[in-house]
């Protein structure tokens, strides 16, 4: 493809609708028709007069609003091919130069003239399913007619199955098309005179709708319903409703460089430190079971108990759309086992299983084998503030929670990326000070959030100990090319795993769930105001857990289709859950087989009857069958633009289509048909609906009344940088650059001093604990001596010891219920005491077991 620099701006349409889409034919680059064209509002691309990465200036007078026409198109691909840089990005943005991540202070003249007025959500939780409904209201308060486009993010994996319009007096039905037709279809509405509104998805948590041709003073509503699967976790069921998208970094490593400048457009809307609309939450919970409690680490929540049903709401009526909205529910009894079934209105059956599988005693498992593990750290400019902080939190727990034996490595990244040390190194008192040195030096310094290049190094070749290599990746996820970070995880699966922590006030939820889903590992999400240590510990006790594999579901011989296909990784405590069609006849028993080093264990439920679950099921398979398709085959959502339908899209299109569901290759379309009278001209004006910054994103606060921001180069890596990092990469002009205001701190510190965080942050390297008065406050009167006498009756006794199985007492005595968090550390203690006392496992049990009843009663 190719394209000529203009020295000015046309005017014509597809100028004030920018984003011309493109079609490969014959090896080469053509325009698509015409009412295929991306309705973008053109906020990033080449500034007025600004200057290029290759040195080249654009000289478009409409500048920035011009972005993805075609000359615009022509010259990225030629700075592209020629310099090998990619393309400079801008925005109008006040206080920030070209280049640096865009955010606007809007001005109320601005403010006045956005489209979106409100937002409502309303949640059901009822068996083992939520259903939502959100509502978007639009008002035109021009005086001429718009077309208003909102980008907006929902829970990863949400079936979205409905999608409604209410506008005047009428309801209008969304209908599920192929994207390439319903946009057509849109198109031609609005050139017609009609109104129109669309709703694609662009990421699996990230979607768009268009409100086309709206007239001065009209309203229009949309509605939109999804199903999403309720998971337990030690006793907690964690919903999030995401209210806003942050920026993210566009890259064409690992893609193509049309399909990021188009990425560049759909994923980043015009973010700003404030809007006119906010939203409302309520939420209706009927999971037949009581609760224990109701929380919301992010927001104040008021709550109505009634027997077992609860309602609850934001205490405030509305909240800014700043973050992410986390509510916990604490079961009062440990999770079940169930089986759920209900009848389709194709004749089939659909059934969902949820196994809660369990180990045998911790104390007969053998000793975890040494391993190797790296861990990946995003100091790009956006972690900059809390999110760098949890970050350093968490990595120095996971560190402490390493053992003897293990290998390990720390790996930082942004523009590129560095590691603590060329190889492995081995997990020693020494190795540790080192370490935690180095995080405590870290910083969100490394400008720009390039995973791909880093992750390759480290997936790369067979870990130095084990046979699997453990790779935990923190990071707020904010990237445009996740389809090949993805790939490269999947690809590299036969000797990694990995385990996700998602950080941050708006983190990409596709991003964080994928790398774990598509690795066998496991994925966690600290939000703002939520606690550290129990999810680190948590992610540990999985890695360490009883070794559950060969797992596979027996269905007592009926034929089920089965979603997803490949079984999910088996970690004792956590909810297992799957779904099927069922063709024919369906089982009376679903058994759960698997095999553990203590020999073969297994499962069995019994299936009950059909009972209505309000479609739940049904959809949720469906859904389930789609991720599985697009995680196999890599399915980007414009890749069936680009050449004939492979069978794996036709796939998903027909199944998308027949269950009413949205994916990456289709598209919600409604049409307002007016009578010839209320027609217009068919040429709106573009209106791109503003967002708010995600809370704490790059260190920026909530309120700066026009405070100018100020950017700050990236100081050069004071360790040892992999050679390819070095220098002559390919650099945006915005690479080297964060934004590092001042330090802000708000509301409850996302860091949470707990007794137990406090005590495990005590423990050493080779396993025992130092001796403090943190763990003589902790335990009770009489216990020290106790201890000091039981030690004396084996023939050995000093302060570290004395230390370390005070510590353990305190653990198992005053926070049993909290045992998944302390077990890592709790078995490496005893280790070390069983070294230290020459004891076996057996015996050590059977000493310390008496230690506890001989203590002293308060």
């Amino acid at each position: 493809m190719t394209g000529r620099t203009s020295s000015g701006c046309s005017g014509s349409r597809s100028c004030r609708r920018p984003g011309t889409r493109w079609r490969r034919s014959g090896g080469s680059w053509k325009p698509a028709r015409k009412s295929r064209q991306l309705r973008t509002g053109g906020r990033q691309g080449f500034a007025r007069g600004s200057q290029a990465s290759c040195g080249c200036a654009c000289r478009c007078r409409r500048g920035s609003s011009c972005t993805m026409t075609r000359p615009l198109i022509g010259r990225i691909r030629r700075h592209y091919r020629n310099c090998g840089k990619r393309y400079a990005r801008c925005s109008e943005s006040i206080g920030i130069p070209t280049g640096a991540t865009m955010i606007q202070l809007l001005s109320e003249k601005k403010t006045d003239r956005v489209a979106l007025r409100g937002v409502r959500v309303h949640s059901r939780l009822a068996g083992m399913s939520q259903k939502t409904q959100i509502q978007q209201t639009f008002v035109n308060l021009e005086d001429r007619a718009i077309e208003a486009v909102y980008t907006f993010p929902l829970p990863d994996g949400a079936a979205v199955c409905a999608f409604e319009v209410l506008t005047g007096d009428r309801v209008l039905t969304g209908q599920v098309q192929e994207t390439d037709q319903a946009i057509e279809k849109y198109d031609q509405a609005i050139s017609e005179g009609h109104a129109a509104f669309l709703m694609e998805e662009d990421r699996p948590d990230v979607f768009t709708v268009r409100v086309g041709n709206i007239k001065p003073r009209q309203a229009a509503t949309i509605r939109i319903t999804y199903i999403a699967p309720l998971t337990v976790v030690d006793r907690e069921i964690r919903l999030v409703y995401p209210t806003t998208v942050a920026p993210r970094y566009v890259t064409d490593t690992g893609t193509d460089p049309i399909t990021a400048a188009m990425d560049d457009e759909a994923l980043n809307p015009p973010h700003v430190l404030a809007v006119p609309y906010g939203l409302s939450l309520d939420v209706e919970i009927d999971l037949g079971r009581k609760l224990a409690a109701v929380e919301s680490p992010t927001h104040e929540i008021a709550a109505q108990e009634d027997g077992k049903v609860h309602r609850v709401w934001l205490a405030g009526g509305k909240t800014p759309m700043d973050r992410d909205i986390v509510l916990t529910l604490k079961l009062s009894a440990e999770a079940e086992p169930c089986v759920q079934v209900e009848s389709g209105p194709d004749g089939d059956q659909y059934i969902a299983v949820t196994f809660v599988p369990q180990s045998a005693d911790d104390d007969d498992a053998p000793a975890p084998q040494p391993t190797e593990t790296v861990f990946v750290v995003d100091c790009s400019g956006s972690m900059a503030g809390e999110s760098i902080g949890q970050a350093k939190d968490a990595l120095t727990l996971c560190l402490r929670s390493l053992a003897d034996g293990d290998r390990f490595n720390i790996c930082r990244f942004g523009s590129t990326y560095v590691m603590l040390s060329p190889e492995p190194l081995e997990y020693s008192a020494q190795t540790l000070r080192r370490a935690l040195a180095w995080v405590d030096r870290m910083d969100a310094d490394l400008g720009g959030t390039e995973l791909h290049e880093p992750l390759k190094a480290v997936l790369a070749g067979k870990p130095s100990v084990g046979d699997v290599r453990q790779v935990i990746v923190l990071t707020d996820g904010q990237i445009s090319n996740e389809t090949a970070v993805l790939e490269l995880a999947r690809d590299s699966r036969a000797h990694n795993r990995i385990f996700t922590f998602g950080i941050g006030a708006a983190s990409s939820a596709s991003l964080v769930n994928g790398l774990a889903r598509n690795t066998g590992g496991a994925a966690e999400f600290i939000a703002y105001g939520e606690r550290i240590d129990d999810k680190v510990l948590r992610t540990f006790g999985r890695m360490a857990s009883v070794a559950m594999s060969d797992a596979k579901l027996e269905w007592d011989g009926a034929k089920v289709q089965v979603a997803p296909a490949e079984m999910p990784p088996l970690f004792e405590g956590d909810g297992l859950s799957v779904w099927g069609r069922v063709k024919g006849t369906l089982p009376r028993t679903v058994t759960l087989k698997c095999s553990t080093p203590a020999g073969p264990r297994q499962w069995t439920l019994d299936v009950p009857a059909a009972a209505d679950q309000g479609g739940a099921i049904r959809l949720m398979w469906a859904r389930k069958a789609i991720q599985q398709i697009e995680d196999a085959s890599a399915i980007e959502a414009r890749a069936r633009r680009y050449g004939p339908a492979a069978r794996e899209q036709k796939e998903l299109i027909e199944l998308s289509k027949h269950y009413g569901l949205l994916c990456r290759l289709t598209t919600f379309v409604a049409i307002e048909h007016r009578s010839v009278e209320d027609r217009n001209d068919g040429k709106p004006e573009l209106r791109r609906v503003p967002v708010m910054l995600a809370r704490g994103w790059g260190g920026v606060p909530p309120a700066m009344a026009g405070a100018p921001l100020r950017v700050l180069a990236c100081p050069a890596p004071a360790a040892w940088m992999h050679p390819s990092a070095r220098g002559g990469g390919r650099m945006c002009s915005g690479d080297s650059m964060s934004i590092r205001p001042p330090a802000y701190v708000e509301g409850a510190p996302m860091v949470d001093s707990s007794d137990i965080r406090m005590l495990l942050s005590l423990q050493t390297a080779a396993g025992s604990f130092t001796p403090d008065d943190a763990i003589w406050e902790e335990a009770d009167d009489g216990w020290r001596a106790a201890v000091e006498q039981a030690l004396d009756a084996v023939g050995g006794r000093d302060e570290p010891m004395v230390a370390t199985v005070l510590a353990l007492l305190v653990l198992t005595r005053k926070h049993p219920d909290e045992h998944d968090l302390w077990r890592r550390a709790y078995d490496k203690a005893v280790r070390w005491l069983i070294k230290q006392l020459k004891m076996d496992r057996e015996t050590f049990r059977q000493w310390f077991s008496e230690l506890g009843q001989r203590l002293p009663t308060a």
